[in-house]
């Protein structure tokens, strides 16, 4: 495994990154569900899950062309924080 010249200034676990990467997808479709509340729901939606999924699959290719790695668990925890975020945002437009 390849470190990246960051890890020793900002040490953290392997479990910690994905926990961030869970958090930051999550807060990402939050984000645009509330930065676009005059649009019809369902396109929110429609909206913030693709733009959320898209900005943690272009951090991956910057991490690959800048010294590091793409890890499939990085866009595994991305989803899984998107499809929390929609499942929250859903939830507070239909119920």
């Amino acid at each position: 495994m390849r470190t990246c010249k960051h890890c020793l200034r900002f040490p953290y676990e392997k479990g910690m990154d994905k926990v961030l990467h869970v958090a930051i997808s999550f807060l990402l479709v939050l984000a645009w569900g509330c930065a676009v509340v005059h649009m019809p729901k369902w396109v929110v939606l429609l909206v913030a899950v693709p733009w959320a999924l898209a900005i943690g699959f272009l951090k991956e290719l910057y991490d690959m062309n800048h010294g590091g790695e793409f890890s499939w668990d990085d866009i595994i925890a991305d989803i899984v924080g998107v499809v929390l975020g929609a499942g929250l945002m859903a939830a507070v437009f239909y119920l």
